[in-house]
């Protein structure tokens, strides 16, 4: 679950893989386990700075509640889904459309 949301959220903010490797420090081979789920946040300091990286709450890495969205990755046509806590939705940063969206769909 931790990597799809990690996925999600780098799409959304539309970065590379190797952009996120660069901005956290690891590999884009690491990244890419990380977001398919063959690797966990190992620290405490990893989720921090995939949290401020990604523009979203610590605490969104860990919670898994029900709260869905649809993804389409126009990379490889796969549609694939996250949870997303409605409170953690509208404590983000509403900046980016999709989220202001979504918090209104939840109203």
């Amino acid at each position: 679950m931790v990597g799809a949301k990690i996925k999600f959220f780098r799409t959304m903010r539309g970065l590379s893989i190797e952009e996120l490797a660069r901005k956290v420090n690891l590999s884009k081979a690491v990244i890419s386990r990380i977001e398919n789920g063959e690797r966990q946040l190992k620290t405490e300091e990893e989720i921090a700075l995939f949290a401020q990286t990604l523009e979203i709450p610590e605490e969104f890495i860990a919670t898994a509640q029900p709260f869905f969205v649809n993804i389409n990755n126009s990379h490889s046509n796969s549609v694939g889904f996250v949870s997303i806590p409605k409170e953690v939705l509208e404590q983000m940063n509403a900046k980016d459309e999709l989220i202001r969206h979504l918090i209104e769909k939840l109203k």
